[in-house]
């Protein structure tokens, strides 16, 4: 994915955001990010600067990881997607799982998909999940329905 240096600069500001809820604001953030996405630490140094963005086979797991939508981080959205902002930590696994489900055909299948729509199916992937419903049955689902 190529990003303009504006977004490449915002990117990187969002990016430090989402670590920073994650990690903490400590030193070493660049370092955590790195191992959690196996990258070098000069790589994950450079995300997080701007300098840089993830290969596309990447922005799936990044957004996963830190729980907000690549396109938040990429600055195509200004807000992050509810159904991130409000789940608890007992729930952060079901939501990585819903984000690495829906971000992935996201991109390949519907890009300009709404805020609105991308909430939504995050949700129903969500929940599906939480039902303990088949992961490539909702993947199944959710490809139908952008089609």
């Amino acid at each position: 994915m190529r990003l303009e240096p504006d977004k490449r600069e915002l990117f990187g500001e969002r990016l430090k955001q989402a670590c920073a809820a994650k990690y903490g604001k400590e030193h070493g953030m660049a370092s955590r990010l790195a191992e959690d996405m196996d990258v070098s630490a000069q790589t994950a140094s450079k995300w997080l600067r701007g300098l840089v963005v993830p290969d596309v086979d990447k922005w799936a797991e990044l957004a996963a990881n830190l729980n907000v939508s690549a396109q938040w981080l990429t600055g195509s959205v200004h807000e992050q997607p509810h159904s991130l902002r409000h789940s608890g930590d007992a729930d952060a696994k079901a939501v990585g799982q819903a984000a690495t489900i829906v971000f992935p055909l996201v991109q390949r299948l519907k890009p300009e998909i709404s805020q609105d729509e991308l909430d939504g199916l995050m949700k129903q992937t969500y929940a599906q999940l939480k039902a303990k419903r088949d992961p490539a049955a909702i993947s199944g689902d959710i490809a139908n329905k952008l089609l």
